[in-house]
């Protein structure tokens, strides 16, 4: 059987999905869809039932990754460099636009929701 042979343009069809995300009811996943588009990654956020289905996309953003749910399952936290830098956005998955959630200088690295949902929780360069 001949080995199937790859092309250099094959490589810009190459789609990645990274960071899933379990809804807290365990119905949905979020997850992070990485594809190349004129020459450039772009990276969006995708949600799909666990059961699988079809995937449709949350957000729109030139590079959206790493999304967590709120403990309540209707709020997606997500970093996007939308804003010109990695910054926190949230998006309200009831309806709605996301949302940045805070400016901080430099890029964000993570976030994450507290228990209770009340707070989020940055990693990002103390500009000291």
């Amino acid at each position: 059987m001949p080995t199937p042979r790859s092309e250099a343009r094959d490589l810009l069809r190459q789609v990645l999905l990274t960071t899933p995300a379990v809804s807290p009811d365990g119905s949905q996943v979020a997850y992070a869809r990485r594809t190349i588009e004129d020459g450039r990654y772009r990276c969006r956020i995708w949600l799909v039932t666990w059961r699988g289905g079809r995937a449709r996309p949350l957000t729109g953003g030139p590079t959206d990754a790493q999304s967590r749910w709120s403990p309540d399952g209707e709020r997606l936290l997500f970093l996007s460099d939308r804003s010109g830098r990695a910054q926190p956005w949230v998006l309200p998955l009831a309806g709605g636009e996301p949302e940045q959630l805070v400016e901080v200088d430099g890029d964000v690295a993570a976030a994450e929701w507290s228990p209770d949902g009340r707070r989020v929780l940055l990693l990002a360069p103390s500009g000291e």
